[in-house]
């Protein structure tokens, strides 16, 4: 997983989709254990976090 390409695929939305933002709000529905990784609206989960595989999890939310 490279955590550059992740930021350029929301980067990239954004730019496109400029009624969005990061929903920051993530971190208040992902179990507790996983809240610490949350990095403005998305975390990326590595294999050794938890013994799963590799996730990168984003949330964006429509401004207003």
């Amino acid at each position: 997983m490279d955590p550059t390409e992740n930021q350029q695929v929301i980067h990239a939305f954004l730019q496109e989709h400029q009624d969005f933002e990061p929903d920051l709000s993530l971190n208040e529905r992902l179990p507790e254990q996983v809240a610490p990784f949350v990095q403005n609206g998305s975390v990326q989960i590595l294999p050794h976090y938890f013994g799963t595989d590799g996730f990168f999890i984003c949330s964006m939310r429509k401004k207003g």
